[in-house]
């Protein structure tokens, strides 16, 4: 009992000396008990990247502003309702003289990833006099506060799909559609662009695109974007069959910087019978083909020129039959050895004809 009374004597002449005190100063003099506190960020945001998560750092600085050296005690208060987030002060009690202040760091993390960039929650910082000089002076409750609030980081993080089928077979002027869809597995509103990666190498191919090459759409976090078409229309002339892809890309509008998504389309173009003659594909000929093909249109040639050879022979022996078709008798005359000669050669060409014919009969 006597223990308890002296401890309240105590306190309470302790509160007298302070009033003494404090009814000893002028209005200009400065207080012998004083606090203040402040941090340099009141809006700092928490990264929870699932890749790149990070914990986000404040610095404080609480200061003395009375006239007497005090201790002085910092208590932290978060707002509840996301228990995977943490407050942690590097220090939190502090004895410092009279206008002297010193900085401690407070750091914000987070056990969970994936965290909505739409939460927001209060913290405060109190910093409160608990003893000056040798005097504890709780029971005044000088204090001080800073408040802000702390965010999440937004991130973009985005995956393409494709819907149906992955492979289009096209001859020329033909049209084909493709479907594909997108997700939003950020942690944000986000709204997504699909495009066509390589477009410049399709247009310059022969190819076009009637309904565009470029959709976009706002999807919420963790959701998926309604069924996506696009059109595309092969080249008026295809000269050998080809293979080619369509490379569609997502990216994110939140974070442009972030990952892209890509899938591939299989085009496949097939050439109209009239440009796939011999003529198209002379690389895919071997050697010995060569061979065999030089060899069929030689005979051929030397066929043809015996034809010609015979046709002009046959001409000239129907020439010289019209010629004797009625021959008239002969007259020989001694005198004329001229005469008897030609008649000689006459009958000599038609030998000459018919072994040329023998000749063709048995090539």
């Amino acid at each position: 009992m006597g223990g308890v009374s002296w401890r309240l004597g105590f306190r309470l002449a302790t509160v007298m000396v302070l009033c003494i005190l404090f009814s000893s100063t002028t209005v200009t003099a400065q207080s012998p008990l004083g606090v203040e506190i402040d941090c340099n960020n009141k809006s700092p945001k928490l990264n929870v990247h699932p890749i790149e998560h990070d914990s986000v750092t404040v610095t404080c600085t609480v200061r003395n502003t009375g006239s007497l050296e005090e201790q002085i005690d910092v208590e932290k208060e978060l707002e509840e309702g996301q228990p995977s987030i943490d407050m942690i002060l590097s220090e939190d009690s502090f004895t410092l003289a009279a206008d002297e202040e010193e900085t401690f760091q407070v750091t914000f993390s987070s056990s969970q990833t994936r965290l909505s960039a739409t939460i927001l929650l209060d913290f405060s910082l109190v910093a409160k006099v608990n003893q000056a000089g040798v005097f504890p002076v709780d029971a005044l409750n000088t204090t001080a506060e800073v408040s802000g609030q702390l965010g999440i980081e937004t991130y973009g993080m985005v995956e393409i799909e494709r819907k149906g089928v992955s492979t289009l077979t096209m001859s020329e002027s033909e049209e084909e559609s493709f479907q594909f869809v997108f997700r939003n597995n950020g942690n944000d509103r986000d709204k997504i662009k699909v495009s066509i990666k390589n477009e410049q190498e399709l247009l310059e191919m022969g190819f076009s695109f009637p309904l565009g090459t470029f959709v976009a759409e706002d999807v919420n976090e963790n959701s998926q974007s309604q069924d996506r078409e696009m059109t595309i229309r092969s080249p008026k002339e295809i000269i050998s069959s080809d293979t080619v892809n369509i490379i569609l890309v997502a990216e994110s509008t939140n974070e442009p910087s972030s990952p892209k998504s890509e899938v591939k389309i299989t085009v496949n173009l097939e050439a109209s019978s009239s440009n796939s003659g011999i003529g198209t594909n002379l690389d895919e000929v071997s050697k010995d083909d060569v061979i065999k093909y030089g060899g069929i249109a030689g005979a051929s040639l030397l066929a043809l020129v015996i034809l010609i050879l015979a046709v002009k022979s046959v001409g000239r022996k129907s020439n010289d039959k019209v010629v004797f078709e009625a021959p008239r008798p002969i007259e020989v005359q001694d005198n004329d050895d001229d005469e008897f000669d030609d008649l000689l050669d006459s009958l000599a060409k038609f030998d000459e004809l018919d072994d040329f014919e023998s000749a063709l009969d048995e090539f």
